[in-house]
């Protein structure tokens, strides 16, 4: 299981601008949040496989990930490409098995099952790197481009 790197330079600055927030306070949603949102991109090698790990951004404490305008968009990738997006504790906490082996635009929210509890949404109580797994990978096309597009809220 390899933990692989995006291809683009928006992780590391993100990741550079959060470094300073751990102790940050959770406000109340009764005053509202602010809406935000980051795009990474991840050109396949064409070697990936099952249980591969690819960092994608660390939400501040008191975030709230929006599964409805997060999602990942890419032509198809090969043979079979199936993946989760969650965090170390719970891998596929908001995407369980998303199917993106036509390629396409796939919402993480299309994942979501008859389960109330897939609805909850899941405040993070302390700084934490979202990552997507690859589950299930076939014969990849080296070259295609995986682009995420992460939204959520700070309360």
């Amino acid at each position: 299981m390899a933990a692989l790197i995006p291809t683009d330079t928006n992780y590391l600055a993100q990741v550079a601008s959060f470094a300073n927030v751990a102790s940050r306070p959770t406000k109340s949603p009764s005053f509202g949040g602010q809406d935000r949102s980051i795009y990474v991109q991840y050109t396949l090698l064409g070697t990936e496989g099952n249980g591969d790990t690819l960092a994608l951004a660390y939400l501040p404490k008191g975030a709230r990930l929006k599964r409805n305008t997060s999602c990942v968009e890419l032509l198809d990738p090969g043979t079979t490409l199936t993946m989760d997006v969650g965090t170390l504790a719970n891998p596929d906490n908001f995407a369980d098995g998303m199917v993106l082996s036509a390629g396409g635009a796939i919402g993480f929210g299309s994942t979501v099952t008859t389960d109330a509890t897939s609805l909850v949404p899941v405040v993070l109580t302390d700084n934490t790197l979202i990552q997507a797994t690859f589950v299930t990978t076939g014969t990849l096309t080296a070259g295609v481009i995986l682009y995420f597009t992460l939204s959520w809220s700070e309360f």
